[in-house]
């Protein structure tokens, strides 16, 4: 969906709505990134309605909930430029620095939140339980997520775990998937659009009927139904600028439940890191 969309969307249903839905509704239009950045009560309170109304409004658009909208919004700023999500954190926070650390420690703090709901848990187990059960975990991202998604295959490694990752971009990461193999189960984090490196990793693990996790910030696209699991993380574009701290919680929560799931394995892999380290001046490794 492209922002002119969003627009003819929130133009279409505006003669339907009663006057303060229409209010908020063209608020959500004007004010994207406050939409995106604050909860129901301080949008209420900003427009001058209830918090009720402004999940009303966010339903009469066409969307299931006010998280929904708020990931739609999120991911049609995230397709801006750099310099212009920037200078929309600039405007947001009014070049505050106190103000702008405020404002996104209160966000990620909503994003868990809304997030992290007792579905949500369950999905979380659900999916280490996938991935306990294969013989190798293969960990996919690209760009900013690449890091996170090395950081994850990292711990997982110490825990006793075989890992792959695939973090390369165009026909590299075709190199990269020459070595996909049976009893593999892949960990696929794309955000925003899609694009073709996610595409072809879903086609391949179709092909050779390996275990997919799509996790990405929107709960229903052509690319999240082709996944065995599909997770909706929100990456937060508080303040215009993208955030991936529910990612990260998201991440370490299910290395820790892998860790419960195989203590034993756990155990030794850690056991074997203390014992490399020892020779080299180093300490036991952590969890």
């Amino acid at each position: 969906m492209s922002a002119d969309e969003f627009t003819l969307r929130v133009q279409s249903r505006l003669p339907e709505l009663p006057p303060t839905m229409r209010r908020v509704a063209q608020y959500f239009e004007q004010n994207r990134v406050e939409a995106v950045s604050r909860s129901a009560s301080e949008l209420a309170h900003v427009i001058g309605t209830s918090d009720a109304t402004v999940i009303r409004s966010a339903k009469a658009l066409g969307y299931s909930g006010l998280p929904e909208l708020k990931r739609t919004l999120a991911m049609l700023m995230a397709q801006t430029s750099p310099s212009d999500r920037f200078r929309q954190t600039l405007r947001a926070t009014d070049a505050d620095a106190r103000q702008a650390i405020a404002q996104i420690i209160a966000l990620q703090q909503q994003q868990l939140a809304e997030g992290f709901t007792s579905a949500a848990l369950n999905q979380l187990q659900g999916v280490a339980e996938i991935l306990d059960g294969a013989e190798r975990i293969v960990g996919f991202g690209i760009g900013p997520t690449a890091y996170l998604v090395q950081y994850g295959l990292h711990l997982m490694r110490r825990h006793g775990r075989k890992t792959l990752a695939l973090d390369a971009t165009g026909s590299t990461l075709a190199d990269q998937m020459l070595d996909l193999r049976a009893g593999d189960a892949i960990l696929a984090f794309s955000y925003g659009r899609p694009y073709a490196e996610i595409e072809v990793l879903l086609s391949e693990a179709k092909t050779q009927g390996l275990k997919l996790i799509f996790v990405s910030d929107t709960a229903d696209s052509r690319l999240s139904r082709q996944a065995d699991v599909s997770v909706t993380v929100s990456r937060g574009g508080a303040r215009g600028m993208a955030l991936h701290g529910a990612t990260l919680v998201w991440l370490e929560a299910l290395i820790v439940a892998l860790s419960v799931l195989a203590s034993a394995q756990t155990t030794l892999g850690l056991e074997q890191l203390s014992r490399l380290r020892s020779p080299l001046g180093g300490k036991g490794g952590s969890i």
